[in-house]
């Protein structure tokens, strides 16, 4: 009986190193290299590296500051509910493509 004591303890490291190693490799999420952003005036879906965006709203090719961070939900694209606010300062331009009321971008492309 006592070897069986030595064989268990010898053998738990190399389990518990198999284990460790076993979780560590099979729960790998990376960040995505780019994310959602629309272009609020022209409804333009683009996605932008996280290297890539300064500020938000972040800027267009034009240079404009109307780049805002969106999630797609059932086929309809949405500025993120956090950014409602930055949404208010640019509600005015005649350009303009979110319903307020719910965020989703009209005509997004």
């Amino acid at each position: 009986m006592n070897w069986l004591k030595y064989a268990a303890i010898s053998i738990a490291p190399l389990v518990l190193i198999w284990g460790v190693w076993s979780f560590l490799s099979s729960n790998k999420s990376p960040l995505p290299g780019s994310l959602p952003y629309v272009d609020v005036m022209s409804g333009e879906v683009v996605y932008l590296g996280l290297n890539k965006v300064k500020s938000i709203p972040a800027k267009n090719t034009d240079g404009e500051r109307v780049l805002l961070p969106a999630e797609e939900r059932d086929g309809k694209v949405f500025v993120q509910d956090r950014y409602k606010a930055a949404l208010e300062t640019l509600k005015t331009d005649s350009r303009f493509k979110v319903d307020i009321a719910t965020l989703e971008v009209k005509g997004a492309k």
